[in-house]
Protein backbone atom coordinates (compact mmCIF):
# COMPACT_ATOMS: atom_id res chain seq x y z
CA UNK A 1 0.00 0.00 0.00
CA UNK A 2 1.36 3.29 -0.56
CA UNK A 3 -0.09 6.66 0.96
CA UNK A 4 -0.36 10.27 -1.22
CA UNK A 5 -0.78 13.48 -0.36
CA UNK A 6 -4.26 15.05 -1.07
CA UNK A 7 -3.04 17.80 -3.92
CA UNK A 8 -1.58 14.82 -6.07
CA UNK A 9 -4.77 14.02 -7.14
CA UNK A 10 -6.51 17.30 -8.07
CA UNK A 11 -8.59 14.67 -10.43
CA UNK A 12 -9.41 11.26 -9.65
CA UNK A 13 -6.85 8.58 -11.28
CA UNK A 14 -7.67 6.68 -14.63
CA UNK A 15 -10.20 4.31 -14.12
CA UNK A 16 -13.89 3.62 -13.36
CA UNK A 17 -14.60 6.50 -10.48
CA UNK A 18 -16.91 6.16 -7.70
CA UNK A 19 -17.93 8.80 -6.16
CA UNK A 20 -21.15 10.72 -3.93
CA UNK A 21 -24.03 11.41 -5.98
CA UNK A 22 -23.89 14.45 -7.61
CA UNK A 23 -27.47 14.63 -8.29
CA UNK A 24 -29.22 13.43 -4.55
CA UNK A 25 -26.55 16.17 -2.58
CA UNK A 26 -27.64 18.51 -5.03
CA UNK A 27 -31.71 18.22 -4.86
CA UNK A 28 -31.71 19.35 -1.19
CA UNK A 29 -30.00 22.30 -1.38
CA UNK A 30 -31.95 23.60 -4.39
CA UNK A 31 -34.98 22.99 -3.09
CA UNK A 32 -34.30 25.07 -0.02
CA UNK A 33 -33.00 27.70 -2.54
CA UNK A 34 -35.98 27.69 -3.92
CA UNK A 35 -38.65 28.54 -1.27
CA UNK A 36 -36.43 31.00 0.01
CA UNK A 37 -36.96 32.77 -4.00
CA UNK A 38 -40.54 31.87 -3.45
CA UNK A 39 -40.35 33.52 0.06
CA UNK A 40 -38.89 36.60 -1.53
CA UNK A 41 -41.02 36.87 -4.32
CA UNK A 42 -44.01 35.74 -3.82
CA UNK A 43 -46.02 37.71 -1.34
CA UNK A 44 -44.50 40.73 -3.44
CA UNK A 45 -47.52 39.94 -5.55
CA UNK A 46 -50.04 40.80 -2.83
CA UNK A 47 -48.36 44.22 -1.98
CA UNK A 48 -46.48 42.67 1.42
CA UNK A 49 -43.28 44.44 0.59
CA UNK A 50 -41.92 43.30 3.88
CA UNK A 51 -41.81 40.09 2.52
CA UNK A 52 -39.14 41.13 0.08
CA UNK A 53 -36.95 41.92 2.91
CA UNK A 54 -37.31 38.96 4.80
CA UNK A 55 -36.48 36.51 1.56
CA UNK A 56 -33.27 38.90 0.55
CA UNK A 57 -32.00 38.82 4.03
CA UNK A 58 -32.43 34.73 4.22
CA UNK A 59 -31.24 34.45 0.20
CA UNK A 60 -28.10 36.12 1.69
CA UNK A 61 -27.47 33.80 4.62
CA UNK A 62 -28.10 30.73 2.42
CA UNK A 63 -26.64 31.72 -1.02
CA UNK A 64 -23.04 31.18 0.05
CA UNK A 65 -22.89 28.26 1.95
CA UNK A 66 -25.52 26.85 -0.97
CA UNK A 67 -22.84 27.87 -3.83
CA UNK A 68 -20.12 26.65 -1.49
CA UNK A 69 -21.63 22.83 -1.47
CA UNK A 70 -22.82 22.74 -4.52
CA UNK A 71 -19.26 23.61 -5.95
CA UNK A 72 -17.85 20.94 -3.97
CA UNK A 73 -20.29 17.95 -4.49
CA UNK A 74 -19.58 19.06 -8.24
CA UNK A 75 -15.73 18.90 -8.05
CA UNK A 76 -13.82 16.64 -10.06
CA UNK A 77 -12.37 15.95 -6.36
CA UNK A 78 -14.96 14.66 -5.68
CA UNK A 79 -14.42 10.63 -5.27
CA UNK A 80 -14.26 8.15 -3.06
CA UNK A 81 -12.81 4.91 -5.25
CA UNK A 82 -10.94 4.34 -8.71
CA UNK A 83 -10.34 1.07 -9.76
CA UNK A 84 -7.60 1.35 -12.00
CA UNK A 85 -5.84 -0.82 -14.41
CA UNK A 86 -3.34 -1.74 -11.76
CA UNK A 87 -4.83 -0.78 -8.16
CA UNK A 88 -7.21 0.50 -6.48
CA UNK A 89 -7.19 3.62 -5.06
CA UNK A 90 -9.24 5.18 -2.08
CA UNK A 91 -10.12 8.63 -1.21
CA UNK A 92 -10.80 9.00 2.66
CA UNK A 93 -11.26 13.14 2.47
CA UNK A 94 -14.86 13.92 2.12
CA UNK A 95 -16.35 16.33 -0.39
CA UNK A 96 -17.68 18.20 2.10
CA UNK A 97 -14.03 18.84 3.59
CA UNK A 98 -12.18 19.71 -0.03
CA UNK A 99 -11.52 23.06 1.73
CA UNK A 100 -9.01 21.32 3.86
CA UNK A 101 -5.19 21.52 3.44
CA UNK A 102 -4.09 19.85 0.53
CA UNK A 103 -0.88 18.60 2.00
CA UNK A 104 -2.67 16.06 4.10
CA UNK A 105 -1.92 11.98 3.69
CA UNK A 106 -5.57 11.21 2.33
CA UNK A 107 -5.25 8.90 -0.83
CA UNK A 108 -4.08 5.34 -0.78
CA UNK A 109 -3.31 3.13 -4.00
CA UNK A 110 -3.42 -0.89 -3.17
CA UNK A 111 -2.18 -2.76 -5.71
CA UNK A 112 -4.42 -6.07 -6.81
CA UNK A 113 -2.15 -8.41 -5.83
CA UNK A 114 -2.31 -7.03 -2.00
CA UNK A 115 -5.97 -7.48 -2.28
CA UNK A 116 -6.90 -11.06 -0.72
CA UNK A 117 -11.01 -10.72 -1.34
CA UNK A 118 -13.69 -7.90 -1.86
CA UNK A 119 -17.58 -8.72 -0.88
CA UNK A 120 -20.56 -6.56 0.35
CA UNK A 121 -21.56 -6.32 3.76
CA UNK A 122 -24.52 -5.01 4.91
CA UNK A 123 -25.27 -3.84 8.58
CA UNK A 124 -28.55 -3.17 10.20
CA UNK A 125 -28.41 -0.34 12.99
CA UNK A 126 -30.61 1.31 14.89
CA UNK A 127 -31.15 4.36 17.76
CA UNK A 128 -33.87 5.72 19.83
CA UNK A 129 -34.95 8.99 18.64
CA UNK A 130 -37.57 11.38 20.02
CA UNK A 131 -40.28 9.17 18.02
CA UNK A 132 -39.60 6.15 18.72
CA UNK A 133 -36.86 3.47 17.05
CA UNK A 134 -35.59 4.34 14.10
CA UNK A 135 -33.69 1.52 11.96
CA UNK A 136 -31.26 1.83 8.51
CA UNK A 137 -28.74 -0.61 6.69
CA UNK A 138 -25.87 0.56 5.63
CA UNK A 139 -24.08 -1.61 2.86
CA UNK A 140 -19.77 -1.21 2.54
CA UNK A 141 -17.33 -2.68 0.23
CA UNK A 142 -15.31 -5.06 2.50
CA UNK A 143 -11.75 -5.19 1.37
CA UNK A 144 -9.33 -8.19 2.96
CA UNK A 145 -5.90 -7.03 2.27
CA UNK A 146 -2.34 -8.82 2.47
CA UNK A 147 -1.23 -5.55 3.14
CA UNK A 148 0.39 -3.06 6.61
CA UNK A 149 -3.20 -1.13 6.72
CA UNK A 150 -2.11 0.88 9.91
CA UNK A 151 -1.13 3.53 8.22
CA UNK A 152 -4.11 3.83 5.97
CA UNK A 153 -6.21 3.75 9.82
CA UNK A 154 -4.18 6.38 11.29
CA UNK A 155 -5.04 8.69 8.24
CA UNK A 156 -8.71 8.30 8.68
CA UNK A 157 -8.53 8.77 12.38
CA UNK A 158 -6.45 12.08 11.26
CA UNK A 159 -8.51 13.12 9.03
CA UNK A 160 -11.91 12.95 11.54
CA UNK A 161 -9.56 14.87 14.37
CA UNK A 162 -8.86 17.30 11.51
CA UNK A 163 -10.88 20.53 12.71
CA UNK A 164 -10.54 22.01 9.76
CA UNK A 165 -9.14 26.04 8.63
CA UNK A 166 -10.55 28.61 10.69
CA UNK A 167 -13.03 30.94 8.56
CA UNK A 168 -14.51 34.41 9.46
CA UNK A 169 -13.74 37.98 10.12
CA UNK A 170 -13.17 39.41 13.62
CA UNK A 171 -15.00 36.50 15.19
CA UNK A 172 -13.76 33.10 13.05
CA UNK A 173 -14.87 29.18 13.60
CA UNK A 174 -13.57 25.88 12.00
CA UNK A 175 -15.84 24.64 9.42
CA UNK A 176 -16.11 20.92 8.34
CA UNK A 177 -18.14 17.83 8.05
CA UNK A 178 -17.88 14.67 10.37
CA UNK A 179 -18.33 12.50 6.81
CA UNK A 180 -15.19 9.95 6.26
CA UNK A 181 -16.31 7.36 3.85
CA UNK A 182 -14.09 4.64 5.04
CA UNK A 183 -13.00 2.56 8.18
CA UNK A 184 -10.22 0.05 9.16
CA UNK A 185 -12.37 -1.83 11.81
CA UNK A 186 -9.19 -4.33 12.42
CA UNK A 187 -5.66 -4.98 10.76
CA UNK A 188 -5.74 -5.85 6.89
CA UNK A 189 -9.54 -4.78 6.94
CA UNK A 190 -10.93 -1.48 4.56
CA UNK A 191 -14.33 -0.20 4.15
CA UNK A 192 -15.85 1.84 2.18
CA UNK A 193 -18.68 3.55 2.60
CA UNK A 194 -21.41 2.68 -0.16
CA UNK A 195 -24.92 3.71 0.90
CA UNK A 196 -25.73 4.71 4.23
CA UNK A 197 -27.53 7.72 6.30
CA UNK A 198 -24.28 9.94 4.93
CA UNK A 199 -23.58 7.87 2.04
CA UNK A 200 -24.47 6.87 -1.30
CA UNK A 201 -21.68 6.33 -3.99
CA UNK A 202 -22.18 6.46 -7.81
CA UNK A 203 -21.79 3.93 -9.37
CA UNK A 204 -23.55 1.30 -7.35
CA UNK A 205 -22.13 -0.80 -4.80
CA UNK A 206 -23.02 -4.19 -7.32
CA UNK A 207 -21.34 -2.21 -10.43
CA UNK A 208 -18.06 -1.69 -8.01
CA UNK A 209 -18.08 -5.75 -7.32
CA UNK A 210 -18.67 -6.48 -10.80
CA UNK A 211 -15.75 -4.35 -11.85
CA UNK A 212 -13.30 -5.83 -9.40
CA UNK A 213 -14.15 -9.41 -10.32
CA UNK A 214 -11.23 -9.90 -12.90
CA UNK A 215 -9.06 -8.42 -10.31
CA UNK A 216 -9.71 -9.81 -7.16
CA UNK A 217 -11.71 -12.76 -5.93
CA UNK A 218 -15.54 -12.29 -4.71
CA UNK A 219 -16.27 -13.34 -1.22
CA UNK A 220 -19.68 -14.46 -0.10
CA UNK A 221 -22.02 -11.33 1.32
CA UNK A 222 -22.35 -11.10 4.97
CA UNK A 223 -25.39 -9.47 6.93
CA UNK A 224 -25.13 -8.35 10.50
CA UNK A 225 -28.26 -7.58 12.45
CA UNK A 226 -27.35 -5.01 15.36
CA UNK A 227 -30.63 -3.43 15.58
CA UNK A 228 -31.10 -5.03 19.02
CA UNK A 229 -28.77 -4.30 21.47
CA UNK A 230 -29.35 -6.37 23.91
CA UNK A 231 -28.44 -9.12 21.81
CA UNK A 232 -24.95 -8.02 21.30
CA UNK A 233 -21.99 -9.26 22.70
CA UNK A 234 -19.84 -6.77 24.83
CA UNK A 235 -17.42 -6.34 21.93
CA UNK A 236 -19.61 -5.74 19.22
CA UNK A 237 -21.21 -2.75 21.54
CA UNK A 238 -18.16 -1.39 22.02
CA UNK A 239 -17.86 -1.48 18.06
CA UNK A 240 -20.50 0.27 17.40
CA UNK A 241 -19.86 3.49 19.84
CA UNK A 242 -16.73 3.59 18.82
CA UNK A 243 -17.94 3.69 15.11
CA UNK A 244 -20.49 6.80 16.18
CA UNK A 245 -17.48 8.67 17.89
CA UNK A 246 -15.15 7.97 15.00
CA UNK A 247 -18.31 9.38 12.97
CA UNK A 248 -18.54 12.51 15.27
CA UNK A 249 -22.22 10.90 16.10
CA UNK A 250 -21.53 12.04 19.79
CA UNK A 251 -25.06 12.37 20.61
CA UNK A 252 -26.37 8.86 19.01
CA UNK A 253 -23.25 6.74 21.04
CA UNK A 254 -24.49 8.90 24.52
CA UNK A 255 -28.27 7.36 23.13
CA UNK A 256 -26.65 3.88 22.96
CA UNK A 257 -24.27 4.26 26.32
CA UNK A 258 -27.64 5.11 28.29
CA UNK A 259 -29.88 2.74 26.42
CA UNK A 260 -27.56 -0.04 27.08
CA UNK A 261 -26.39 0.58 30.70
CA UNK A 262 -28.85 3.03 31.90
CA UNK A 263 -26.33 6.10 32.66
CA UNK A 264 -27.44 9.23 33.75
CA UNK A 265 -26.41 12.06 30.85
CA UNK A 266 -23.28 13.33 32.54
CA UNK A 267 -22.08 10.03 32.75
CA UNK A 268 -22.59 9.01 29.23
CA UNK A 269 -21.32 12.12 27.80
CA UNK A 270 -18.21 11.72 29.80
CA UNK A 271 -17.66 8.37 28.89
CA UNK A 272 -18.05 9.25 25.13
CA UNK A 273 -15.05 12.36 25.64
CA UNK A 274 -12.69 9.53 26.94
CA UNK A 275 -13.39 7.78 23.94
CA UNK A 276 -12.57 10.74 21.42
CA UNK A 277 -9.41 11.46 23.32
CA UNK A 278 -8.37 8.10 23.26
CA UNK A 279 -4.79 6.96 21.37
CA UNK A 280 -5.79 5.80 17.53
CA UNK A 281 -4.39 2.81 18.37
CA UNK A 282 -6.68 1.84 21.26
CA UNK A 283 -9.71 -0.26 19.63
CA UNK A 284 -11.58 -1.41 22.90
CA UNK A 285 -12.91 1.34 25.28
CA UNK A 286 -13.32 0.45 29.24
CA UNK A 287 -17.17 0.15 30.49
CA UNK A 288 -17.37 3.31 31.93
CA UNK A 289 -18.04 3.88 35.98
CA UNK A 290 -21.61 2.98 37.01
CA UNK A 291 -21.53 5.45 40.00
Amino acid sequence: MFMYRADKFERPPTGRVFRQSRVAHTVLPLLIWGGAIALAIGPYRWGLSYWVLIGTAFLSLLGLPLFGFCRRVWSKRNWTMVIGDDALYLNIRSFGNLHFDGGDTTVAQIPFTDIEWARRYSVRLSESTSDGQATWTRHTLELKVRCDTSELELACFDEQANKGPKRGFGVTWHTRSNHVPMRVPEPGMIRVMFRGRADLLRPGLGRALTALAPRAAIDEAMKVDKSDLDAMTEDEFAAMVLDRCDRGQKISAVRLLRERYGYSLKEAMRFVDEIVGRDPGDKKPAKGSDS
